[in-house]
């Protein structure tokens, strides 16, 4: 999975350029249109880690944290008692990121080419392994996708720096 946590770290690192430099006031607006505010992406996220975590055998408090509000079929929503605070969910992306880097790096073969668990995808997404490589990868780069076409619908810059 080299390639996949490479790819990983790229794009983390761009989401979280991203939503740290979205004003804290407009980070639970949903997009003009309808779609997912930031708040609800890096929830999301957070979420997603914690399934790649519990899918390498673990039990993470993250999914308990982000799971009614920020789980599949769940319904942004711009309501703040709903949610969790900005820096709370930075500080858990980057953590629960970390957690699954590890355990991805720790991960034997034998576990990685198991069936994964799931009804989610699982025609696309047979193994653990082809499950947690689209967390590092797809997963991550189309939520940061969603992200930066919001940046754009609010006037933001791109944080693309190409040399």
């Amino acid at each position: 999975m080299k390639n996949e946590l490479t790819l990983n770290a790229m794009m983390s690192s761009m989401a979280l350029e991203m939503a740290e430099s979205i004003p804290d006031d407009q980070f639970n607006l949903l997009p003009k249109g309808g779609g997912n505010s930031p708040n609800w992406i890096m929830g999301h996220l957070c979420l997603g880690n914690g399934f790649g975590l519990q899918l390498l055998g673990q039990d993470p408090e993250i999914l308990k944290l982000t799971g009614e509000a920020y789980g599949p079929g769940s319904t942004p929503t711009e309501d703040p008692a709903k949610l969790m605070g900005k820096a709370e969910l930075i500080s858990h992306f980057k953590s629960s990121r970390a957690d699954l880097i590890e355990a991805v790096t720790n991960a034997d073969a034998a576990a990685l080419a198991q069936p994964q668990p799931t009804s989610i995808l699982k025609e696309e997404l047979p193994t653990t392994g082809d499950f947690i490589g689209h967390l590092l990868t797809t997963h991550l780069a189309m939520h940061t996708g969603q992200l930066s076409a919001w940046r754009r619908s609010r006037g933001l810059d791109s944080v693309m720096k190409l040399a």
